[in-house]
C-alpha cells in the first residue's frame, strides 16, 4: 500500500492512505530518509521511501500550483 507524508509530529510521520484515511507512521519503521509530501512504499512491515513517485509529485505540483 502507499502513503504520502502529510506531517511529521515528533518521532511519527502523520500519512494519508489511498482512501483519504490518516494513518500515524512511527518513525522507526521508516526506513531511509524522508520528509513531508513524500510517498511510502509498505512492504513487510517497513515503509521506504520511493524516490521516483517523490520526484513526479514535486513536479506536478510545482506545474499545477504556478498557473492558479
Amino acid at each position: 500500500m502507499q502513503y504520502v507524508i502529510d506531517r511529521i509530529e515528533g518521532s511519527v510521520a502523520v500519512c494519508e492512505d489511498p482512501t483519504g484515511k490518516m494513518v500515524s507512521i512511527p518513525a522507526d519503521k521508516i526506513a531511509g530518509e524522508y520528509r513531508e509530501g513524500d510517498t511510502l512504499i509498505s512492504a513487510d512491515g517497513v515503509y521506504i521511501a520511493h524516490p521516483t513517485q517523490n520526484d513526479n509529485r514535486a513536479l506536478f505540483e510545482r506545474l499545477f500550483k504556478k498557473k492558479k
